[in-house]
């Protein structure tokens, strides 16, 4: 079992602890902050440990060649500043951490104010070194999806973070497509990646459906498991159809448990 660790706000996460689980909502509450706070209850109701949400301006996340039409997509989708706030204050009421992926130079200084326990970076970011050492410098754990890239890249993307002054660094395995198909998974990645990044927390941000991916993710050693929630996978909308509802969501979470007690200490 690799003694990497981080903590974040009270809970220390590898080094054999338990698995902690995030609860991404990302932007599964369509614009509504009240649809982001029933998703947070439910996420507490589950047992996960954190819940994350994202912060993006439309107009900066889009580049020139984007269609206008993506833009108009992804405006609804947004959350005001006041909004980030009053979710962070009800997951902590409910025992959460909240955490928020900012995508672009005004979201990030909006989500340096929220004054997070950790830094959730997305796979899109994984090649931007500017931003990586900005996000390195905010002194708190970076959480680094690595989602489409190479070991070359993920080396990139650490020592980025690592200038930038990052201490306590974990690394997710993650597929980009929504849903995940299971022949693209390569779960087995995770134990190079553990191998490849001893001092680095490694994880497993999973978008393939149902629970047997997280499940087998715990068993090779991720030691955080990031799952999309919902309350309706047929809602419109770009992640519904690739998140777990609450009950998936709650049964998912009481199998991960249960692989890590199985899992054991590996003496034999």
């Amino acid at each position: 079992m690799s003694k990497a660790a981080i903590h974040i706000g009270r809970r220390t996460v590898g080094a054999g602890r338990r698995v902690y689980v995030i609860a991404e909502i990302g932007v599964n509450h369509n614009g509504s902050a009240d649809l982001a706070a029933a998703l947070i209850e439910r996420a507490a109701e589950a047992g996960a440990d954190a819940v994350k949400s994202q912060a993006f301006v439309p107009e900066l996340l889009c580049s020139r060649l984007h269609r206008a039409d993506e833009i108009e997509m992804l405006r609804p989708l947004t959350l005001t500043e006041a909004e980030l706030v009053g979710l962070k204050e009800l997951a902590e009421e409910n025992g959460l951490d909240f955490l928020c992926t900012p995508f672009d130079p005004t979201s990030v200084e909006l989500v340096r104010r929220l004054e997070l326990p950790a830094m959730k970076i997305g796979s899109g970011e994984l090649t931007h070194t500017p931003m990586l050492r900005q996000l390195g410098g905010f002194g708190v754990p970076v959480i680094l999806s690595t989602g489409a890239g190479s070991v070359e890249d993920v080396d990139r993307a650490v020592a980025a973070l690592r200038v930038g002054g990052a201490e306590q660094i974990a690394l997710l395995h993650c597929t980009s497509a929504y849903p995940a198909p299971a022949e693209g998974l390569n779960l087995a990645a995770i134990e190079t990646m553990r191998r490849r990044w001893p001092d680095c927390v490694i994880g497993c941000s999973d978008h393939s459906e149902g629970a047997i991916a997280a499940v087998m993710a715990v068993a090779l050693g991720a030691a955080i498991i990031e799952k999309h929630l919902t309350l309706d996978r047929d809602m419109p909308g770009p992640d519904h159809a690739a998140s777990c509802e609450p009950e998936q969501f709650a049964e998912l979470i009481l199998q991960v448990r249960l692989a890590e007690r199985m899992r054991g200490n590996g003496q034999k």
